[in-house]
């Protein structure tokens, strides 16, 4: 009981020394004003989502239909739009995660150093860690979203890459079928 009492004494003074440091304050000012602290990655992960729908190489069938080797280039330039778009997603997913995490980690690191003492009901590097992480729990939120957001491009993308090397395929096993010399007439 008095473990419990001295960790929630400890939360509530780092809480306040916390609100109170300088850093902590630019941190919070950066999340709250920088463009890439706050992109709504939901709305991303809709266009994502919506990008992945309109594939037409989703709708490729009927291989013996007449325009079936237009409807594959179409297809395959369509794709190559999407993947571009994708990559520019991911590109800057990447990058605005890459710097949450290292401004995370730094802050992390920072309040270890100054403020360690002052968390005696916390007795490992690790407990003292998640506790900061606490304090900052929405911006780690934040790198789980884009994180799902990666994951999500990534598989499209593979995807996409994945159908251009069936296309190219089905388009070189049409040209061996439809050789002149190997029709039988």
């Amino acid at each position: 009981m008095a473990q419990q009492q001295l960790s929630s004494d400890t939360t509530k003074e780092l809480k306040l020394r916390l609100q109170k440091d300088k850093r902590y304050i630019r941190l919070k000012n950066s999340f709250a004003t920088l463009p890439m602290f706050n992109i709504n990655v939901d709305d991303l992960l809709d266009e994502v989502m919506n990008l992945n729908s309109l594939r037409q190489v989703k709708s490729l069938n009927a291989i013996n239909s007449p325009d079936f080797i237009e409807r594959v280039i179409k297809a395959a330039i369509n794709d190559q739009a999407i993947r571009s778009r994708l990559a520019e997603i991911l590109s800057e997913g990447l990058r605005i995660r890459r710097t949450v995490e290292t401004a995370l980690d730094s802050f992390v690191d920072y309040c270890l150093t100054v403020y360690s003492e002052n968390m005696p009901g916390y007795r490992s590097k690790t407990d003292k860690e998640n506790l900061i992480k606490l304090y900052v729990s929405s911006h780690y939120g934040y790198l789980d979203k884009m994180a799902t957001l990666q994951t999500v491009v990534q598989t499209i993308i593979e995807d996409i890459d994945k159908s251009h090397w069936t296309l190219k395929n089905i388009v070189e096993a049409l040209k061996l079928i439809h050789v002149p010399e190997r029709k039988l007439q």
